[in-house]
This record gives C-alpha cells, sequence and structure tokens, in this order.
C-alpha cells in the first residue's frame, strides 16, 4: 500500500515538473522571426479620382524591407483598360534592410473610359481605379456613366411637363445630386426645377409597380423639358435602380416613357 501511495506521488511530482518545463518553454522560446516586405500608397489620400487623357500625373508609393537583408525589388506599373495593357514604368530598385523607400511614378494615359493603374513586384501588387472625367462623375452613390449621352446644347431656367399612371415619384438630379421629388398626378402638369446643371440632368423613376390581376400598371411619362428656349422630347432611357440606373448598361431609346425602373438622362455641353 505505501508503495502504491509512493508511485502516485512520484507521478504526480513529475507531472508537475513536466508542466513547468512546458511552461517555461513557452514563456522564453522566441518564435523565429518573419521575413517581408511591404508595399503601399504614401498617401492614399491624394490618389486621382478622375484623369484626363494626355495628362501627366502623379503618384507615390512606399516599399519597406522588413527583410533579412538588403533586397532588390523588380518593380512593374501598367495601367489595365477596355481590355488593354498600357505599361507605365518597370524598374528595378534595391532597398536596405529595416528602411523604408519612397518612390514617384509619372504617367499619362490614352483615351480610356475606366483605368486599373496596377503597382507591384513578385506576388505582391497594390492598385487603384481612375476614370475619364469626360466618360464618368462622381455621383453620391458611386461613379455615373457619362459615355452613353450625347451632349446637347440648352442653358436657362428647367421646366418639365409630367404625367403618369396610379402617382408615379419623379426625382430630378442635378449633376447627380437630388433637388427636386413629387408624385405626377395622370393630367399633364409644368414642374418648374430650380437649379442649374453643369453637366447632367437625369429625372429619375425608382417606384415601378406592375400587377395585371388588379389592373395596376404605374408608368411615368415626361411629355417635353424646356430648357431656356430649347425643348427636349427624345431621352436615352438606363434602367435598374440606385447607381445602376446611371451606368449607361441597360439602355433602350425612350422619347417620354419610363415604364420601368430607371432614369431618363441628358447630358449638356
Amino acid at each position: 500500500m505505501e508503495e502504491d501511495e509512493s508511485l502516485y506521488n512520484a507521478m504526480i511530482i513529475a507531472l508537475i515538473i513536466g508542466i513547468i518545463i512546458v511552461i517555461l518553454t513557452l514563456i522564453f522560446m522566441r518564435p523565429p522571426p518573419e521575413y517581408f516586405s511591404e508595399l503601399y500608397y504614401t498617401n492614399h489620400t491624394l490618389l486621382p479620382r478622375f484623369v484626363e487623357p494626355g495628362r501627366i500625373y502623379s503618384f507615390d508609393f512606399t516599399i519597406a524591407n522588413h527583410e533579412n537583408g538588403t533586397k532588390e525589388y523588380d518593380i512593374l506599373v501598367f495601367a489595365e483598360h477596355e481590355n488593354h495593357i498600357t505599361k507605365i514604368s518597370s524598374f528595378n530598385a534595391s532597398v536596405e534592410k529595416g528602411r523604408k523607400q519612397v518612390f514617384r511614378i509619372e504617367y499619362t494615359l490614352p483615351e480610356y473610359t475606366k483605368a486599373k493603374i496596377q503597382t507591384g513586384f513578385g506576388s505582391q501588387e497594390i492598385h487603384f481605379f481612375v476614370y475619364n472625367p469626360d466618360k464618368a462623375m462622381q455621383y453620391p452613390e458611386g461613379i455615373a456613366s457619362i459615355a452613353c449621352l450625347k451632349p446637347i446644347n440648352a442653358e436657362g431656367s428647367i421646366t418639365i411637363r409630367a404625367r403618369g399612371t396610379y402617382e408615379p415619384i419623379m426625382k430630378v438630379r442635378l449633376d447627380g445630386k437630388e433637388v427636386f421629388s413629387a408624385a405626377v398626378p395622370n393630367i399633364s402638369t409644368d414642374y418648374i426645377i430650380n437649379g442649374t446643371a453643369e453637366k447632367t440632368m437625369d429625372i429619375v423613376f425608382d417606384n415601378d409597380l406592375f400587377n395585371q390581376s388588379a389592373g395596376i400598371d404605374r408608368n411615368l411619362y415626361i411629355e417635353h423639358v424646356s430648357i431656356g428656349n430649347t425643348t427636349i422630347r427624345d431621352f436615352v432611357f438606363d434602367g435598374q435602380t440606385g447607381i445602376k440606373a446611371f451606368d449607361c448598361e441597360w439602355l433602350r431609346n425612350s422619347t417620354n416613357a419610363a415604364t420601368s425602373n430607371g432614369a431618363l438622362r441628358m447630358r449638356f455641353r
């Protein structure tokens, strides 16, 4: 009996010693150092959003060397747009261990709509997107395309003559900002729009309703838009809702009718 108790005590002591050894090992054992390189934009808030073709622009990026010694980097910078690649720069740079180095890239883009500017070495890359200001503009929800809109000459006060079925909501945007909203009755009504637009006017219809069994079909009809002495009756209809109503992708010609969610759009010179 005493031998069993002594053996039990010895096992407990051995277990405690083992636990202490494991704890001390975890405390004092240091993992091997990790070596890596950082690639980032020096100040991402300065990256351009709209870039005119043919003009010179620039941006800065930084490489931080956390490797185990001086490292050579083969850097490639290019733009990808409309299934084309435009090479911007390629060069070799040496960065010492524990140091950071800032690089400035100057670039010019050819004619394009949207471009992805990519910078990288090895398997690391960073990128940002730019847009042609003649084909896109900033709306509150994001980037809107104006590439599908033909500019018209018109300036002056704005009046919209509209009618609807089952009280469609007509919203008017000038340069992307909503300036007017009203439920439109089934009789022709003139609406005076306060404000001016530099580039675009969008007449948005986004409360479409169709119920065949109840005989309900909600639509918005724009009889014409008067801007100063100019009368407009033809529009581009850009379908869907939200920012997709301004992306120039789901299009149909429309003389005056919005029979589904979308926007009747026009562009000024």
